[in-house]
């Protein structure tokens, strides 16, 4: 019988760790024992680090002080980090809300994980680097334009990795809401739409954004330029993996575009950071084939002692030696 240390174990790393740490971190928060606005991010707060550590800086009595108060304004950047951690349903009213904000969390990373990276564990954190920094960045030029948004990254990143695991299961059937059958291709759209009746403006915003995060990503792994690629005819010289222009084999089936071919691997000196052999995958994009560059090619040469033969055509003539 397994137990539920067996359990949490059997997860992939990616997901444990990000599921474990908002599980204790929402609990922390629930009893109070450290305060959501120690974890949060946002543009406003960046400002006030910014403006107050250049003011600490210039008006320090010495050199010693100005770099304490440098390392002192650099060591508010966890919060790009724990912003992640913290669901919006635990700032609601019924606390439930953030226990599902996690499963849900749990539920697409652990698919994405399993099917999409097929359990690359470099390649996968790679994936939630890069699309975490997509998701920092994007909020934050958002947050010059409107001061007043308030961020949830843990939010966005849920609907990235949605984004990613609908268009690798495109055409799997789901029933949204519980009761209407649709494809997962199409839930993201679906999310959008209920985000906005629901919730309103800013949530459909936080998803829109991690919607956003995962598209830039695909163009980066298939080696596209973003919103130039959404036409028909923009890479026609890649035949077989045009947007929108391959003919499926059945009527009722989406067919695989640039962004559905293979994933982006990570570099090879993020695999020997992680000590992880960077030979057990290949990458593919819609153009070329990426093969692990740490994978030698060598000349494999076989030796057997059993006669191979004189090489004599059939009906050719024999003669004794």
């Amino acid at each position: 019988m397994s137990t539920l240390a067996d359990t949490i174990r059997n997860i992939p790393p990616v997901t444990r760790f990000f599921t474990v740490s908002t599980l204790v971190v929402s609990l922390a928060c629930s009893m109070q024992l450290i305060s959501l606005g120690d974890l949060i991010f946002s543009t406003d707060h960046l400002k006030y680090v910014l403006s107050s550590t250049y003011h600490n800086m210039t008006h320090a009595q010495s050199k010693v002080q100005a770099v304490k108060s440098f390392f002192m304004g650099l060591c508010e950047s966890y919060r790009f980090f724990t912003c992640f951690l913290v669901p919006p349903g635990l700032m609601a009213s019924n606390k439930m809300e953030g226990i599902l904000d996690i499963y849900f969390f749990y539920t697409f990373a652990n698919n994405v994980e399993r099917g999409r990276f097929n359990n690359n564990f470099a390649d996968c954190l790679y994936f939630t680097l890069l699309t975490g920094t997509m998701i920092v960045v994007i909020t934050t030029i958002y947050g010059f334009i409107d001061p007043l948004h308030f961020p949830f990254p843990h939010s966005m990143m849920l609907s990235c990795i949605g984004y990613i695991w609908s268009r690798h299961s495109k055409n799997s059937i789901i029933n949204f809401l519980g009761i209407i059958p649709i494809k997962a291709y199409y839930l993201p759209f679906g999310n959008l739409f209920i985000k906005m009746i629901t919730q309103g403006f800013p949530a459909f915003l936080d998803t829109g954004i991690g919607i956003l995060g995962g598209y830039f990503y695909q163009c980066v792994q298939s080696d596209t330029i973003p919103f130039f690629n959404l036409l028909p005819t923009s890479y026609s010289n890649a035949p077989e993996f045009r947007v929108g222009t391959r003919a499926a084999t059945d009527s009722d089936i989406i067919p695989d575009t640039i962004f559905d071919k293979g994933y982006l691997k990570a570099p090879l000196w993020f695999y020997n950071l992680l000590g992880y052999p960077s030979n057990n995958s290949v990458g593919t994009t819609a153009f070329r084939l990426r093969r692990p560059s740490s994978v030698p090619v060598r000349r494999v040469e076989t030796h057997s002692s059993n006669f191979a033969g004189r090489g004599r055509r059939l009906g050719s003539d024999v003669k004794n030696d």
